[in-house]
C-alpha cells in the first residue's frame, strides 16, 4: 500500500474571463443543488463541481446574455458555503490546501441554497480565522458574474471518498497536546435542534455516563476554539456520529481515542469519519447500540435509544478503566 505522502499532487488551474452562475436548489448529480462556471468559449468548468460521496454537482444552463457583473484582480475559487457546522469544516474547507498560497487572491464562494444569511456567522468566521484566513477578501456569488482571472483548485476533501495529505496539513491548524490521564468525554447532542437527528433517550444516557465518571459537554456551546481545547484534554472522545467529530479535522496530533456510536447514517458516510482517522492517525472504533426508528432518515433521522443502560456499558467497556 502507498503510504499517504506518495498520493498525487492536486492541481489548480488558472482560468480568464469564466463566468460563475448561483448555487440554484434543484436535484443535480446526487446533490439538492446545482451549481456551475462557463469558460469563455461557454464550456463549463468542471473544476468548480462540488464532490462528495462519489456524487458531482452539474452545472445549470449558461446564462441567455453577458453578465452585467464584472469582477478584476486575481481571484481564487474556495467552493460552497454550508450553514451546517460539520459540513462547512469538512467541505466549506475542502480546498484549503491551495488558499493560503494565493494570498492576494479574493475568495469565491457559492453559497448554498439553504443558507441565506448575508454574510459570514460568528462561528464560520472563527472557523476560517483558525484555518488561516482571517482579513481575507470574500465574494459571493449571488448573480452571474465574469471573474477576469481565477484560480479553481481541486477538492484536497471529498467526503467519503479521499482525504488528500495535503489537505490534512493545512487544516490541522490546531495541535494537541497530551490528553489527562482518564478523562473521558461523552460529546453529547441531546441539546441541538430537533430538525440536526436527535437521539431520544440520550440524555437518560448521559446521566449513567456521568454515574460512571464521564463528563458530558455540548460544543455548540462553546466557540471553536475552546471546543478544540476541549478535545484535546480528552483521553477517551465519544459520541453519537455527527458533526462534532468533524472539527477533528483542525487537529494535530491527536492524542484522544475516539469511540463513534452508530446513528444508522449511510455507508458512504460511515466512510468519512473513517477516512478523517486513519488520515490524521488516531484511534477509532464504531459501536453500534440499538435503536428505534422514530420520524426521517439519515443526517436528520430520529432515533430511540432502545437500552441507556446497555450503551453505557457497552462505552465503558470499550473505554476502559478510568
Amino acid at each position: 500500500m502507498k503510504s499517504p505522502d506518495a498520493a498525487p499532487p492536486l492541481a489548480v488551474v488558472q482560468h480568464r474571463g469564466v463566468t460563475l452562475m448561483p448555487a440554484i436548489a434543484e436535484r443535480s448529480g446526487g446533490f439538492q443543488f446545482s451549481l456551475g462556471a462557463f469558460d469563455a468559449v461557454g464550456d463549463p468548468v468542471t473544476g468548480v463541481a462540488h464532490r462528495r460521496h462519489g456524487g458531482v454537482t452539474v452545472p445549470p444552463a449558461p446564462p441567455a446574455a453577458p453578465p452585467a457583473l464584472r469582477w478584476s484582480g486575481p481571484h481564487l475559487y474556495a467552493g460552497v458555503v454550508f450553514g451546517q457546522f460539520g459540513h462547512f469544516v469538512a467541505e466549506s474547507l475542502s480546498r484549503l490546501w491551495a488558499m493560503r498560497a494565493a494570498p492576494e487572491a479574493a475568495l469565491v464562494w457559492h453559497r448554498h441554497p439553504a443558507w441565506t444569511a448575508p454574510g459570514l456567522s460568528r462561528w464560520q468566521q472563527d472557523v476560517l480565522a483558525l484555518a488561516g484566513l482571517g482579513g481575507r477578501t470574500h465574494r459571493f456569488i449571488d448573480a452571474p458574474v465574469v471573474v477576469d482571472d481565477i484560480l479553481v483548485p481541486e477538492q484536497g476533501h471529498v467526503m467519503g471518498h479521499v482525504l488528500h495529505p495535503a489537505q490534512v496539513r493545512a487544516l490541522g491548524v490546531h495541535p494537541f497536546r497530551a490528553p489527562q490521564a482518564g478523562r473521558r468525554l461523552w460529546v453529547s447532542r441531546s441539546a441541538l435542534a430537533k430538525a440536526n437527528g436527535m437521539i431520544e433517550r440520550e440524555d437518560e444516557l448521559e446521566a449513567l455516563l456521568r454515574d460512571r465518571r464521564w463528563e458530558v459537554v455540548h460544543p455548540e456551546r462553546r466557540d471553536v476554539a475552546a471546543q478544540l481545547a476541549l478535545y484535546e484534554d480528552a483521553e477517551i472522545l465519544a459520541g453519537f456520529e455527527g458533526s462534532a467529530f468533524h472539527l477533528l479535522l483542525m487537529g494535530r496530533d491527536i492524542r484522544a481515542r475516539v469511540l463513534l456510536l452508530d446513528r444508522r447514517l449511510a455507508p458512504a458516510q460511515h466512510r468519512t469519519y473513517d477516512i478523517i482517522a486513519q488520515a490524521l492517525g488516531f484511534p477509532q472504533e464504531r459501536l453500534s447500540v440499538a435503536l428505534d426508528p422514530v420520524r426521517g432518515r439519515g443526517n436528520t433521522g430520529t432515533w430511540r435509544l432502545q437500552h441507556p443502560a446497555a450503551a453505557a456499558a457497552a462505552l465503558d467497556s470499550a473505554a476502559g478503566a478510568p
